[in-house]
Order: C-alpha cells, then sequence, then structure tokens
C-alpha cells in the first residue's frame, strides 16, 4: 500500500491512492475463503458424525491439548460451578450480574409479539413467535477467556425463551475459566461442555452420545470454527459464523485524536487477523491520531502489542479521504463489525450509515461500552457480512411460523381465484381441495 507517513509502524494512506488490489485487501481483510480450509477440516465433521464421542475425545486431545479418561468427563458438573463462584473476586461477579441485566433488558425489547390481522373478511392471517427447542452456543477460549461472549450468548437465547441451552468452550488442561462458568450459571445455561474448536461445532451440529443435537449454533471462533459452521449449514441453523474482530472509526478534525487513536487500537488487539481503521477527511489530523497510536502501541503489553503491530502490517491503517462524504462512503463500503463515530453532528451523520455490525455515536460511547455492557449483542458480523445481515439478537433463537384461518365463507369469496391460478400452473389438485369442500354430502 501506497504509504504516506514516515512512520511504518501506523500507516496513513490517501483513499484517492488505494490501487484496486490494495483496496481488496483492505476490503476483504481477513475474511476466509471457506474454500481453503474445507479439505482439512470435512475428515473431521466426517469421523464426528459416524463415531461421535470416540472420535470427539480423540479430536479434543489432539487440538485442545486435554486428556478425558471418559466421554462424561467433558460435561461441566456441578462442584465445578459452585467452586468457580468461591474463585472469582466479589467486583468481577458483580460487574457481570450487571451485564446480563443489560443484556437482558435490551434483548427483552426486540421479541417481537405474536399478531393476527384480517386481510379479508373469512381470511384471517398471523405470525407465531415460537422459540427454539435447544441452542448450541459456542465460546471461545483460544488467546483469552471470555465472559463477556458467554453472557451475550446466553442471555440472550434465554430472553428469547429457549428453554434447553449448552456452551462448547475449550479448556486449559480440562479446566475453564471461573469466570466464564459464572457467568453461563448465571445466564441459566443447562450443560456445559469443555470441547473446543472444530469439533465442539461438529458435536452439537451432529449430535454424540453426551452432546446433545441442537436446531441452531450461535457464538464466534477462528478461521476453522467459521469454516466449520459454514459447511454444518444443512445440518443446523447457523445465522452467520463471525471472524476476527475489527473496528473503524469514522472521526473529523474536531475528534480528540487520543481518542481515536485507542478506539482504532482497542479492536485491533485481539489478535494478529483483526483489524482497527480510521477514516477521516483530514491528513493533518490523521497526522495527529497515528502520533498517538504509535505512543499508545509502545505501552501496551504482550501478547497485545504484537497482535497489533502484525495487523498493523495487513489491514489496519489510517485512511484520508478527500471529503467526509467519501469517508462515509467507504465506511459503508467496508460494512465494519464495529464502528465508532466522533465527528461534528454525529448522530446527523449515523443517519448516513448503512452497513455496520453496531455503531457507537460520539465522543462518550466507545466500542469497549458495547462489547462488555451497554446492552445490544456483541456478536456481531465481520468481513463485511455487516451489508447484509446483523449481529446475534433474540431473532438468532426464533422461529416465527405463518398461519391461515379461514372460514367456509371466506374460501367461498377466494374459490374462483384459488381454481384460477392452481388451474394455470398446473395443478388440479389444489383446485379440488377447495373444491371438495362444497360439494353435497354424499350418502353412505
Amino acid at each position: 500500500m501506497k504509504c504516506v507517513s514516515k512512520n511504518s509502524e501506523v500507516k496513513i494512506i490517501k483513499l484517492s491512492s488505494f490501487s484496486e488490489a490494495e483496496r481488496a485487501i483492505v476490503l476483504t481483510r481477513s475474511k476466509t475463503d471457506i474454500l481453503d480450509i474445507a479439505g482439512k477440516i470435512s475428515p473431521i465433521l466426517k469421523d464426528i458424525k459416524l463415531n461421535g464421542n470416540k472420535a470427539l475425545i480423540k479430536y479434543i486431545r489432539k487440538f485442545d491439548g486435554a486428556e478425558f479418561d471418559s466421554p462424561k468427563d467433558i460435561e461441566v458438573k456441578q462442584p465445578e460451578i459452585q467452586e468457580a463462584y468461591k474463585t472469582i473476586p466479589p467486583q468481577l461477579l458483580k460487574t457481570i450480574r450487571r451485564c446480563i441485566r443489560n443484556v437482558n433488558k435490551f434483548a427483552k425489547t426486540q421479541l417481537a409479539k405474536e399478531y393476527y390481522v384480517q386481510i379479508e373478511p373469512g381470511l384471517i392471517a398471523g405470525r407465531r413467535v415460537v422459540p427454539i427447542d435447544i441452542a448450541g452456543l459456542y465460546v471461545p477460549g483460544g488467546k483469552a477467556v471470555y465472559p463477556s461472549v458467554m453472557v451475550m450468548l446466553a442471555a440472550t437465547a434465554r430472553a428469547a425463551g429457549v428453554k434447553n441451552i449448552i456452551v462448547c468452550t475449550p479448556s486449559k488442561d480440562g479446566k475453564l475459566d471461573p469466570a466464564t462458568l459464572v457467568a453461563a450459571d448465571l445466564c441459566g445455561v443447562d450443560k456445559i461442555f469443555k470441547i473446543g474448536g472444530v469439533q465442539a461445532i461438529a458435536a452439537m451440529a451432529f449430535g454424540t452420545e453426551t452432546v446433545p443435537k441442537v436446531d441452531v449454533i450461535a457464538g464466534p471462533g477462528g478461521p476453522y470454527v467459521s469454516a466449520a459452521q459454514k459447511l454444518l449449514r444443512e445440518e443446523v441453523r447457523i445465522d452467520f459464523p463471525p471472524g476476527p474482530s475489527e473496528g473503524m472509526v469514522l472521526a473529523d478534525t474536531t475528534a480528540n485524536p487520543r481518542f481515536v487513536a485507542a478506539d482504532m487500537l482497542q479492536e485491533a488487539e485481539h489478535g494478529p487477523d483483526s483489524a482497527g481503521i480510521v477514516v477521516t477527511d483530514s491528513m493533518e489530523f490523521a497526522e495527529k491520531v497515528r502520533k498517538e497510536a504509535v505512543e499508545l502501541l509502545e505501552k501496551l503489553p504482550e501478547p497485545r502489542k504484537g497482535y497489533v503491530k502484525e495487523n498493523l502490517r495487513k489491514y489496519s491503517c489510517i485512511i484520508v479521504a478527500e471529503t467526509f462524504g467519501d469517508a462515509i462512503d467507504f465506511v459503508n463500503e467496508y460494512a465494519p463489525e464495529h464502528l465508532q463515530i466522533t465527528c461534528k453532528n454525529a448522530r446527523q451523520v449515523l443517519k448516513r450509515i448503512k452497513n455496520a455490525g453496531t455503531v457507537c455515536v460520539g465522543e462518550y460511547s466507545p466500542m469497549s461500552v458495547g462489547n462488555f455492557i451497554a446492552g445490544p449483542n456483541a456478536v456481531l458480523p465481520t468481513g463485511g457480512d455487516a451489508k447484509f445481515i446483523s449481529g446475534v439478537s433474540v431473532d438468532t433463537f426464533l422461529k416465527k411460523p405463518t398461519v391461515e384461518i379461514v372460514s367456509k365463507k371466506g374460501l367461498g369469496r377466494l374459490r374462483k381465484d384459488i381454481a384460477c391460478i392452481s388451474d394455470f400452473e398446473g395443478f388440479p389438485t389444489h383446485t379440488y381441495s377447495v373444491d371438495v369442500r362444497f360439494e353435497k354430502k354424499r350418502r353412505c
């Protein structure tokens, strides 16, 4: 990429200087082509489908590095949960409770109501709202532990009315993070399994002797987890497979460059394939942000510093557009997972944003608020998928079957038109199924 900054660690790039290839790299970021991974994981999926627990234990040992004497040992027992409550600090427990309360409150506002409407005399149509029977949640645990992800998924599923919730999350030496266990328990999770990666997705999709088959799988993961979710969409409902975290800041010269630099690096610190991008219309402001970002980067502890330096070489940068309108257009083209708007008339600018997983508006709405405690779900589409899909919500865990209620008089009024279209399309039994209801009763 053509960098106009003297500092190579945090790049400043003019939007007008992007070649098609360079633009494609930024827009595609680390989104994985399923074809690159399918051949590697398909045998694992097939093995677990055919051999259940036997294959599952094999892959847990191989990829999670955990040894279990029996398949029964992969399920968390109640004493482990009770011990977890004794382990976590009181303030963390209080914080988790608050996160759950806020996520639950917002999720319940999303619940659609069952309704019925008279379309015409004698014809009523409606829609029911029915929770999925059993939900499978995936909470990652590779580079870090994520009780916040547990809250986002489990509290939302419970608010949707799901009666059976199971969770898979990788263990370290057969043990799970206490805070994640407590979060699961407080959200009312029914079963927790110490399984990570592709094998976890396969176990929930197919079911094994120990892990129930679920109706929906939700939750983020690495490239292999995402690929497994894509491959198993015919076995189980998967709305979208979230990829590496990404954050974008849309800012003008009224913004605080230190705040913007912090917001830029916030999502970038998740991992080497994450992305943090600032889009502005001022080169002078971009230089101020770059300076703040360099200083902040040096203060980061490892491994976060290493993660940010890696994605700064690949996907993270500061982009300078010719006009603020051009900057907004690029935001919509990029369709970020998290978008921070810090500019004059930010709420007016919000109306021009079409594509984003979530939008944090104003100087005092950093992405970290939404990541943990604001209420809206932080499990969001990545890799540009925000152009056509939204993040996890109660809808992830709901079905909405429609209903038709027709009276005899109503059917009589529709009879001629039903026959007209069904005869035209060549379905005589469709016509007869109506006509038979108006035949005179036959004598036995």
